[in-house]
């Protein structure tokens, strides 16, 4: 049996509140109050908590309501965490078409990393197209390698506290110390690999994108048929995609994350 999802019917109404804002510059509280259907008191006090967080003003004058400028804080976040995923679709995109293989995206969630954006080129060499907000285990994936290259021993203790590592296919990684020397060598290089690892067959190259503090944000990688990927083209390809990351960083302040994929055609 499904669990029941929590309701909380306050901060339902505040939402319903904003969003009569969609349509209308302005609205007074009997404005608000008749189109909610509900007593002034009632909408005064939800009105009130929205305008102590700055998501509505009161003009002085008028003693009308608007959207406060929490809302334009709240779409410059919005506007660059766009830009970062855009272009980084950008940049993948003539690197993923040269050869036809895939470029992805993620972000690192626990164990997992998420797949938010993607570049399936015409040409692609890989049947198997990424589901974007998909999991995949982290120890078996290029860029959830790179993530976890940067933890200590000590976090990656805690991470796999509980489990350890998965075992997707006969090459993944599955032991917690073996893991830990194959990211001592990450670092050194400054990328991952998934040889095999999460899906037989296919391999990878992944970095991750910093901000200026050296915090993750995104990860990128290019994936394909194994057959494809020697030492020497797993080394290129780690090559451009630092180069890549080094150009997204000025755009990693404020970013967050949203499902992006570029499909030509």
């Amino acid at each position: 049996m499904a669990a029941k999802k929590a309701f909380v019917q306050s901060v339902d109404r505040a939402l319903q509140i904003l969003e009569l804002f969609a349509d209308k510059s302005s609205m007074s509280l009997i404005e608000i109050s008749e189109a909610m259907d509900l007593a002034k008191t009632t909408v005064f006090g939800l009105i009130a908590t929205l305008e102590k967080r700055c998501f509505l003003e009161q003009d002085s004058l008028t003693g009308r309501y608007r959207l406060g400028y929490r809302f334009v804080e709240l779409s410059q976040v919005l506007r660059h965490r766009t830009d970062l995923i855009q272009e980084a679709l950008r940049l993948l995109r003539p690197i993923a078409e040269k050869n036809g293989h895939n470029a992805h995206i993620t972000t690192r969630n626990g164990l997992s990393v998420t797949y938010i954006g993607q570049v399936i080129p015409e040409s692609s060499v890989i049947s198997i197209n990424t589901v974007l907000g998909s999991h995949a285990p982290a120890n078996c994936t290029s860029t959830g390698k790179a993530f976890l290259a940067m933890l200590s021993d000590s976090e990656l203790d805690a991470l796999y506290a509980k489990t350890k590592p998965a075992q997707v296919t006969p090459k993944s990684i599955s032991d917690l110390a073996l893991l830990k020397q194959h990211l001592h060598h990450v670092r050194e290089c400054g990328y991952a690999t998934d040889e095999n690892e999460s899906i037989s067959g296919v391999s990878g190259v992944g970095v991750i994108v910093c901000n200026q503090n050296g915090a993750p944000v995104i990860g990128i990688s290019v994936a394909g048929l194994s057959i494809d990927f020697n030492e020497e083209i797993l080394c290129e390809y780690g090559s451009i995609l630092k180069q890549i990351a080094k150009q997204l960083q000025p755009l990693t302040e404020l970013s967050g994350t949203s499902y992006l994929s570029y499909n030509p055609g």
